[in-house]
């Protein structure tokens, strides 16, 4: 088990929080503890200061890299600079972790047992749910991803499905010849866009037999302003996403879903402004 865990490199994407306050770094902490054993942490920081003293260096189950990029270039840049790191340290498996997910004392386990008995996959996720759904691995139509009531632990096919990042053991030989992240799309639809390139290269991927809560970013109750800003950073990352008239079509229609739901919450026509400019360049 302390051989498997060796060649996996964790990455985790941080913002705005402190590393040890975080629900995914407190929970494979415990599933680290019940192993008695020790993984390889990278912390992508994108916060605009760094929170704390920065943790670096071996901290008990930990061996944690630590990068601070103020500039916030997303998750993609944290990704693919994880898969680097990885390469580095003579490492064949990549965890992509968000800083708000769940996993029980047992993941940690589960995943190393699953290397070994499907040495032919190289794609492995948990369940997760938020607000009391199956978020992932959700049904993937018309470039939006919707809410499955049940999925079965197993193998299965991407058509019609798609996974977020969370919680994804990916092989770090399909992460480069997929060419990992696409860094313009920083947030939103990045791990969508991450299943195209993945379904160039494989059929399908294994669902893992255990479940995770999951949080998202931006579901917060956010002011006026702030939802601005989100919106504005979801229209880029559609846009950048577009490849092809199907998508050009499909991704305006979901930008505008979201830009009417907004307006009429915020009672505000700046988001109608920032939809129309979102095709303007």
């Amino acid at each position: 088990m302390k051989e498997a865990l060796h060649d996996i490199l964790a990455v985790v994407v941080l913002y705005r929080r402190d590393l040890t306050n975080s629900e995914t770094f407190t929970s494979l902490s415990r599933a680290l503890q019940r192993l008695d054993s020790c993984l390889d942490l990278f912390v992508y920081d994108n916060s605009p200061n760094r929170l704390g003293r920065a943790p670096i260096g071996r901290s008990g189950m930990w061996n944690i890299h630590y990068r601070h990029d103020p500039t916030n270039p997303g998750v993609s840049r944290a990704y693919n600079e994880g898969c680097k790191l990885a390469r580095q340290l003579g490492k064949n498996w990549l965890l992509l972790l968000d800083q708000d997910t769940a996993f029980p004392d047992t993941a940690l386990d589960v995943y190393c047992k699953a290397k070994e008995e499907h040495p032919d996959a190289e794609v492995f996720v948990p369940v997760l749910q938020g607000d009391g759904m199956i978020c992932s691995p959700c049904r993937y139509v018309a470039r939006t991803g919707f809410p499955l009531a049940h999925i079965a632990p197993g193998w299965h096919s991407f058509k019609g499905k798609a996974v977020v990042n969370s919680g994804m053991l990916v092989s770090a030989d399909l992460f480069e010849r997929c060419g990992g992240f696409d860094e313009r799309i920083r947030l939103d639809f990045a791990d969508f866009a991450f299943n195209k390139r993945l379904r160039r290269h494989i059929d399908g991927f294994y669902v893992l037999p255990f479940q995770c809560s999951h949080g998202f970013s931006g579901r917060e109750r956010l002011s006026c302003a702030a939802a601005l800003q989100r919106f504005e950073l979801f229209c880029e990352g559609a846009r950048n996403s577009i490849d092809g008239y199907a998508d050009a079509v499909l991704y305006r229609l979901v930008m505008l879903k979201r830009c009417f739901r907004l307006t009429v919450q915020f009672r505000s026509l700046a988001f109608l402004s920032l939809y129309r400019n979102a095709f303007k360049d």
